[in-house]
């Protein structure tokens, strides 16, 4: 009899730590939250001038057949967006050219806003998986254009793309997942050498939490490059990684090395701002809650092209998921009323 008791209150206890205490983890378990997001504001693509900061001298672009040193073909921006809930999917894509606004958001659940991000030791009360990804504006021209939450002064292109999974104690389903892509493509012919410069401002937030444990994951990834026609090689491959290499005479890599890509064949790369990694990831599988929340900074590199025909291409990635076991009340209700049988068949037969 007495050993009953001692099991039927250690798995009592082993219930009350697992799935309501939270004296170990910083949000109520069962709970897990993942959350990634990444947005670049004043984004631009411009004519090169050497020098830190925006040139704000626009492309030489021939328009309407006309004569320029770059022409432009061939512009376009492909996204999608993907939330999954207990393996039920959700999705939306698009397609547009240079330019050309648009805001797609994938949602399954209550209570996603995207392009906020929870506070860290909190959780939601619902549960879901949301995917969010927009632009607004135009990299090619260097003036203050609408932005929506890069706000009125934004220079170029604005582009926040955001997803977010809340598992919550309240829910029944134990797994969520949230992600989307973004390719923007163009070609370009360059008459005569030309140098390019791309510079914008960036702020990422990732955060994986648990009050038990389960799996939660958040990452975040930007990557530029661009590759002659017919050629195998990429010309450059730019991920910032946080380092600002020193420039040196000579060199062709001329301070983008290994370490965040690589300058080659083509003629002179130069890197004059990198804040911080643009690609990111962290992930749990115990209680906790862990963040990466970097301060807004700039990046800024420069590529001199020799006259020909290249595909530029810039890529932007998001993903978050999470997965515990979230024992229903039913269940639990039932574990109970088992020991509590248990106990009762014991004391009748002794």
């Amino acid at each position: 009899m007495v050993q009953i008791k001692k099991i039927a209150a250690g798995i009592g206890a082993a219930l009350t730590l697992g799935y309501g205490a939270t004296a170990f983890a910083a949000i109520p378990a069962p709970g897990a939250v993942a959350d990634a997001y990444l947005i670049l504001s004043n984004f631009t693509i411009l004519q090169g001038d050497g020098a830190l900061g925006k040139s704000g001298i626009p492309l030489p672009v021939a328009v309407l057949g006309g004569n320029g040193n770059v022409v432009l073909d061939d512009i376009q921006t492909n996204a999608d967006t993907l939330a999954s809930l207990g393996g039920a999917p959700a999705s939306q894509s698009t397609s547009v050219g240079l330019g050309v606004p648009f805001s797609i958001q994938s949602t399954i659940g209550a209570g996603f806003v995207a392009n906020t991000t929870l506070p860290v030791g909190t959780l939601n009360p619902t549960t879901y998986s949301g995917s969010a990804t927009s632009s607004f504006g135009n990299a090619l021209i260097p003036a203050a254009q609408p932005g929506s939450i890069c706000g009125a002064g934004n220079v170029g292109d604005c582009v926040p793309v955001h997803n977010q999974v809340n598992l919550a104690a309240a829910g029944t389903t134990g797994s969520a997942q949230a992600n989307q892509n973004l390719i923007t493509q163009f070609t370009v012919r360059v008459v005569q050498t030309q140098t390019f410069e791309l510079s914008f401002d960036a702020d990422g937030f990732l955060r994986a939490a648990l009050g038990q444990d389960g799996s939660a994951n958040a990452s975040y990834s930007w990557t530029a490059s661009v590759r002659q026609q017919g050629s195998a090689t990429d010309i450059l491959n730019w991920t910032p990684n946080g380092v600002t290499p020193p420039n040196f005479g000579g060199v062709t890599n001329n301070g983008l090395f290994v370490t965040e890509g690589t300058c080659v064949v083509a003629g002179t790369c130069t890197e004059f701002a990198d804040a911080f990694a643009m690609t990111g990831n962290i992930g749990l599988l115990s209680a906790g809650d862990t963040t990466v929340d970097p301060t807004v900074g700039s990046f800024e590199a420069e590529l001199t092209l020799a006259p020909g025909t290249y595909t530029f291409t810039i890529s932007h990635n998001t993903n978050a998921d999470a997965d515990i076991a979230i024992p229903e009340p039913g269940t639990l209700a039932l574990l109970g009323a088992g020991l509590l049988g248990i106990g009762a068949r014991r004391r009748k037969t002794a």
